[in-house]
């Protein structure tokens, strides 16, 4: 959204990542109020000043930004669970023993218990791998909290890999000539199939107990052997780099 919107519009990505995930850390924990947590919202909103706000973590304040403009519309990119998951690993893996931000998000990944309403509770574990169960948890409580929570007519749902074909919709949506919006920068994914690196049995059942209905209701025909088309594989350095960093479904130490 941000690279379709960027060249017409105040647009940002990812903006005030940390702080923000800070503040949602510090409402689950209850250091801060909730009082406290909706008015960090506010400020960062007034702060931005964003005509388009593409933030990932945007699902865990939803229902504050839907008071804050009455007129405020949402676009809701889904990813299938295995792409999703698929580049959470490739954007993580190679920096997540040495970049601040990587550890944070890797820590935060793991301590969020994300509650089938849309909030977020905390379990302090200690510094381990990125575990996939959690963030299959985290892609089934994001895009189902907002699907049941923004009213339909202030809400485009749009499938990632449908991007490229959806600049007239997207367009209509949200009011702005099409000339505006840049075809060129809709996501198409692409890269290695890190995936791979996993039992595939194993990441099938779990995709399928954590993810499988709202898999089956937006992407009933992907699945693991299909998710990537040119069936491109992982090297052995890739597996090295995934398997030191991520785990399946346990919370692991790091080696």
């Amino acid at each position: 959204m941000y690279e379709i919107f960027k060249r017409s519009f105040r647009a940002e990505h990812e903006f005030m990542l940390m702080p923000a995930l800070s503040a949602v850390i510090g409402h689950a924990t209850g250091e801060t109020t909730r009082s406290q947590f909706v008015e960090f919202v506010r400020q960062r909103d007034a702060a931005g000043d964003l005509e388009v706000d593409a933030a990932g973590y945007n699902y865990l304040y939803a229902d504050v930004l839907l008071d804050l403009d009455s007129h405020a519309r949402f676009i809701l990119t889904i990813r299938d669970c295995f792409s999703w998951l698929n580049s959470c690993i490739g954007l993580l893996r190679d920096d997540f023993y040495r970049n601040e931000k990587s550890e944070f998000i890797g820590s935060f990944i793991n301590n969020a218990n994300h509650v089938p309403d849309g909030t977020v509770t905390w379990t302090s574990r200690p510094r381990g791998k990125v575990c996939l169960k959690q963030l299959m948890k985290m892609w089934t409580a994001a895009n189902t909290s907002l699907l049941h929570r923004i009213p339909t007519e202030r809400l485009l749902v749009l499938r990632t890999d449908d991007l490229s074909h959806s600049i007239p919709a997207i367009a209509e949506f949200v009011g702005v000539p099409e000339s505006d919006l840049d075809a060129d920068h809709a996501n198409k994914g692409g890269g290695v199939n890190l995936l791979g690196s996993f039992d595939g049995e194993r990441l099938e059942r779990l995709v399928s107990s954590h993810c499988g209905d709202l898999m089956a209701a937006m992407f009933p025909d992907v699945n693991l052997a299909n998710f990537m088309p040119d069936g491109r594989t992982p090297t052995v350095s890739d597996r090295a780099a995934v398997r030191k960093a991520f785990s399946l479904e346990r919370f692991v130490a790091i080696e």
